[in-house]
């Protein structure tokens, strides 16, 4: 996409000639058999003299190309500007994401009593994503963690053959893509009698995920809320157990801003989507982790996750 003050052109190749009329709105549409020399061509064409770029979504061999082609254009790279126009979200992309996190209910719902003694990580994050298939989700918002015992320890654990036991956590962090957005919330389930020491661990995220929660308001610091949270996780003992942020903007990237995290200077804005996420992970014995979306209102904020409601 190449954006100016009065318009905007979406360049693609041949393979994309029909979608591209089809489902590109608002934008002129340019079919390149070089993009390169079709930037170029705009460029010249429209007298661009200065272009930037997106920073993080750019190889180096790309900007090097363009350098060269573009010649006497000046390119200047961005940070977080783009990123920062999605800081708040409209009617229509809050709608979207409700509409996805109702989906992912119904499929948590759907494979909630497959978390269970025997059963393979990789058969309840194979199922939880069929069922979200099935519902009408485009995609899974990103690769399913399932996590049992000692992997409940690992944040972004990847599952594989091990199967549930008796006493174990288990880390449940899924999402669905709908509509162009997505969804994001993490559940922990207790399999049986996992003694007091995970007992307490819970309990302590989940207190630490409510205070959180009910701490946000508009105009507070981003820190703050993680503040909250890691405050209360670090009074009970467990503070250097705790080792990411608070959590992340989502909308049509599963992570955006703004950053939930105690070196965070973002403030807190009314119409913001974010996760709250805290977690204790002990290498010994497992993790916790319980995760929502929330929206920020004019008071103080809204749930829109729904499946740690049936935990």
């Amino acid at each position: 996409m190449l954006f100016e003050k009065d318009r905007a052109t979406f360049l693609t190749d041949g393979r994309y000639e029909t979608q591209s009329k089809a489902q590109v709105k608002g934008a002129g549409i340019v079919i390149f058999k070089k993009m390169l020399n079709a930037v170029k061509s705009l460029a010249v064409e429209h007298k661009l003299n200065k272009i930037a770029f997106e920073s993080a979504h750019m190889t180096y061999s790309l900007w090097t190309d363009l350098q060269q082609s573009l010649g006497n254009a000046e390119l200047i790279p961005l940070k977080d500007e783009t990123r920062k126009m999605r800081y708040v979200k409209d009617r229509y992309e809050v709608d979207a994401m409700k509409k996805g996190a109702v989906l992912a209910r119904e499929a948590f719902l759907a494979v909630k009593d497959r978390v269970r003694a025997g059963v393979r990580e990789k058969e309840i994050a194979l199922e939880l994503e069929v069922e979200a298939r099935k519902r009408g989700a485009d995609k899974v918002a990103f690769d399913i963690i399932v996590a049992s015992g000692e992997n409940s320890a690992l944040p972004h654990a990847v599952p594989g053959e091990r199967e549930v036991r008796p006493g174990d956590l288990v880390v449940l962090d899924f999402g669905v893509l709908l509509d162009g957005y997505h969804t994001d919330e993490t559940c922990t389930f207790r399999v049986g009698d996992v003694g007091g020491k995970a007992d307490e661990i819970y309990n302590i995220v989940k207190a630490a995920h409510d205070l959180a929660i009910a701490a946000v308001r508009p105009g507070m610091k981003a820190s703050d809320v993680d503040k909250v949270a890691r405050d209360y996780i670090s009074e009970k003992g467990y503070g250097q157990y705790f080792g990411h942020g608070t959590g992340h903007g989502v909308g049509l990237e599963i992570h955006e801003l703004p950053v939930i995290s105690g070196v965070s200077d973002e403030l807190i804005q009314e119409g913001m989507v974010f996760t709250i996420e805290p977690g204790i992970y002990l290498p010994s014995l497992g993790g916790v982790r319980i995760e929502d979306m929330v929206l920020v209102t004019g008071e103080g904020c809204e749930i829109i996750t729904e499946c740690n409601k049936f935990m």
